[in-house]
């Protein structure tokens, strides 16, 4: 009954996840089952032990990174345009991003980063991210933001391939939609390179870093790949 073969299509790959959400429920949940018994051992492998193969193996924080404020810092994400980023969660057990700016910035560039950080909180659309806050800790300027789990547009790229006409399409329908909240507040992005657009696990594109507004471009550390992207 769908009218066209694209919505034909779509109803057939929600048909498989309706059936893999099928065989989710159908496994009965038992107190300790060994998860090893779910996963197929290829001929002429031994098995792990139950013990551990039910112990799922999850990286150490890095425990020399210490506290910011209240927030616990977790590991580093690297370093970008606009200073260093961190993983951490905040008093509510958050998990956030916090992206320093470099020790050498100066007052100017860390007011500018403080005001920004204010405007950008009242921002709210999907499409762009969320600000919790701006904040100075130990001599140390940061912005605070949610933690999108996913890759960068250019990642998803190399990885995957071009996107189609259509694909791209609708990316710039959205990243449109969130540099009009942006300006609704009167902020300018400035820098709308693939490397901060990121595609969330689940599907939603995110625009991340704004240009801290009113800091000149000699203030920041610009990588030779992100020039072409610069606003005019």
């Amino acid at each position: 009954e769908l009218g066209s073969e694209a919505e034909r299509a779509i109803f057939r790959q929600l048909r498989v996840i309706a059936d893999i959400a099928e065989l989710h429920r159908s496994v009965p949940e038992l107190d300790g089952l060994d998860e090893s018994a779910l996963i197929a051992t290829p001929p002429g492998d031994t098995a792990p032990p139950s013990s551990l193969a039910a112990t799922p193996v999850v990286p150490d924080d890095d425990p020399d990174l210490g506290t910011w404020g209240p927030y616990r810092l977790l590991r580093s994400l690297g370093s970008g345009t606009l200073g260093h980023v961190v993983r951490a969660t905040d008093h509510l057990h958050r998990d956030v991003v916090v992206r320093f700016l470099p020790a050498a910035s100066g007052p100017e560039v860390a007011a500018a980063l403080l005001a920004t950080g204010q405007t950008l909180a009242r921002v709210r659309h999907p499409n762009a991210v969320e600000v919790y806050g701006a904040e100075q800790h130990d001599d140390r300027t940061g912005l605070v933001m949610e933690f999108v789990d996913g890759r960068s547009l250019d990642q998803v790229v190399v990885t995957q391939g071009t996107f189609s006409a259509r694909e791209a399409a609708l990316i710039g329908w959205e990243l449109c939609r969130a540099v009009s909240a942006l300006h609704r507040e009167g902020l300018a992005h400035g820098l709308l390179s693939p490397d901060n657009i990121v595609r969330e696990a689940g599907g939603r594109l995110v625009l991340m870093d704004v240009w801290p507004q009113g800091v000149p471009i000699d203030a920041l550390d610009l990588q030779a790949g992100t020039l072409p992207f610069l606003a005019p």
